[in-house]
């Protein structure tokens, strides 16, 4: 997760350009539901290549990603509980 203050760099880099520069790049998308689990490290799911949306600048920025694939039903259930 970023830091909800934005950060000058390479956000505001890759933001403040064209989005004709951002869809030169592959996002892979990889997420997970929580940090932690069973006392350990949660490991991150590989969501496959992600499409951007659209972008809103605010603090947080919030950005909305469309997947090739659709996430796996437990992690989406989950997320849609709130973790």
């Amino acid at each position: 997760s970023m830091n909800p203050q934005l950060q000058p760099g390479i956000y505001d880099t890759l933001l403040d350009g064209s989005l004709q520069d951002l869809l030169e790049y592959t996002i892979l998308a990889f997420a997970r539901s929580r940090k932690t689990l069973n006392g350990s490290t949660a490991p991150f799911v590989y969501l496959g290549p992600a499409e951007l949306v659209r972008y809103e600048r605010e603090k947080p920025i919030r950005i909305t990603w469309r997947l090739d694939h659709s996430m796996p039903v437990e992690m989406f259930e989950e997320n849609r509980r709130g973790g």
